[in-house]
């Protein structure tokens, strides 16, 4: 199969400024990753944290609900203005170079990110780079050994080539992937886990998803072949 060109950064722009306002008025992912930090980093709290290409802001109201100092970054501007309106930080820039001095944050969070850059592996050391020693790296990506996984990729690769979201689907990882890149980028102690098993309740109502998320997300299914890898690490001390 010939290689996909990449999506310009203003087409890139344009399809988040769209996609954030659907993921924020669903709001169907938030709650499974919200889990997935109650699970590993319980009592998350007074830590300077930056949410990397953080939408609408969605996890961010979680990290400062939770009494941390929170910035957010992403390449929208319409995206950053509504989310300055709501009180956040948020700054315009790109995960592959962001505006931060190395080892300024205790968490560096990304979620659904670093897949879509041709940079994959710069933009995770990026991460890296601003957390501090000991501090936490967590990076979520499409888990390659999953049906939601391959369904997206048949789908976008023949029948909408053109979508920024090809280069997603073009680039998910295993767990022995994620763990080799985290670790190549500065991370020990990694965990690599699958969650998200409920894609398909973005097409239900708000009242509906919300009884159905935890016993989905509780399920063998969403543990062993979830839609997406959570990849949790510790930045070294000599990274």
């Amino acid at each position: 199969m010939e290689r996909i060109v990449p999506p310009s950064m203003d087409d890139m722009v344009a399809f988040w400024s769209k996609e954030n306002t659907l993921l924020k008025e669903r709001g169907y992912f938030d709650r499974a990753s919200r889990k997935m930090f109650e699970k590993f980093l319980p009592g998350l709290t007074n830590k300077k944290i930056l949410d990397v290409g953080c939408g609408l802001g969605m996890m961010m109201e979680y990290f400062c609900a939770q009494g941390n100092d929170v910035v957010g970054i992403d390449i929208a501007p319409r995206v950053v203005q509504e989310s300055g309106r709501r009180g956040l930080k948020v700054i315009e820039a790109d995960a592959r170079n962001t505006p931060f001095l190395g080892e300024s944050f205790d968490l560096v969070y990304s979620l659904g990110v670093i897949e879509h850059v041709e940079e994959t592996k710069h933009a995770l050391k990026e991460q890296v780079r601003t957390c501090k020693p000991g501090g936490i790296v967590v990076a979520v990506v499409p888990f390659l050994l999953t049906p939601y996984c391959w369904a997206g990729i048949l789908y976008y690769r023949i029948f909408r080539r053109d979508h920024p979201l090809v280069v997603t689907y073009g680039k998910p990882f295993s767990k022995q992937q994620l763990l080799r890149k985290m670790e190549a980028a500065g991370c020990e102690r990694v965990t690599i886990e699958p969650y998200y098993g409920s894609a398909f309740l973005r097409a239900l109502p708000n009242r509906l998803q919300s009884t159905l998320v935890d016993n989905i997300e509780s399920s063998f299914v969403s543990k062993h072949f979830g839609l997406v890898l959570w990849g949790m690490g510790y930045k070294r001390k000599d990274a």
